[in-house]
């Protein structure tokens, strides 16, 4: 009578022994998958929040483009000077320049590319006040968008930079981890506007 139930007590804390052993691999299973979860959330959240403040961005270029172009056109119904033939060849040129997340590698072209513009910017202003179109509300407004588009810009360069650092930093922290969850996740760092990432 002893023995059996000496033998019953021991099979019933085997059983709680083993259920134990099971509740803890679960649950370190658990807080493995929320962990891995968690990193690729917060991985693909940056990654979109950068896509979006570039394409913000890369808006805003087009509309200070286009209203470079209206300036322009103007400016050719007023005048038949020479000298626009030359700022229509630069302006012409300037459309095909494009700065890319991967040319930011390069502070020279962002550069360059800038200087472009500005400088044609600078020219179109200028010629325009010699004329008296520069009176006219509609082209005053046209003006006023190249400073508006100018100064949001700038903005965006700025919250992409602040976006950039927080996803470099991040992978810099689970670079390893990410890469464990998924081979195939593109792990670069991303370059700012403001200076080139050292990695």
């Amino acid at each position: 009578m002893n023995s059996t139930r000496i033998h019953f007590i021991f099979l019933a804390f085997s059983a709680a022994a083993l259920l134990s052993c099971g509740r803890s691999a679960t649950s370190t299973e658990k807080t493995s998958f929320s962990t891995a979860d968690s990193l690729t959330d917060r991985y693909l959240s940056l990654q979109d929040t950068l896509v979006h403040v570039w394409n913000k961005l890369i808006h805003d270029e087009n509309e200070r483009i286009r209203a470079m172009e209206k300036v322009l056109t103007e400016l050719n119904k007023q005048s038949g000077e020479a000298s626009l033939s030359s700022l229509e060849t630069r302006f012409g040129q300037i459309k095909e320049l494009r700065i890319t997340p991967k040319t930011l590698s390069n502070p020279n072209v962002l550069e360059e590319y800038d200087f472009a513009h500005e400088s044609l910017i600078s020219e179109l202003m200028t010629a325009s006040s010699n004329l008296s179109i520069i009176n006219q509300p509609s082209f005053q407004q046209l003006l006023d968008n190249i400073k508006i588009t100018e100064g949001q810009i700038n903005l965006n360069r700025s919250d992409y930079d602040s976006i950039a650092q927080a996803f470099n930093a991040f992978l810099k922290k689970h670079k390893s981890t990410l890469k464990q969850i998924d081979q195939t996740c593109n792990l670069e760092q991303r370059y700012l506007f403001n200076s080139v990432v050292k990695k």
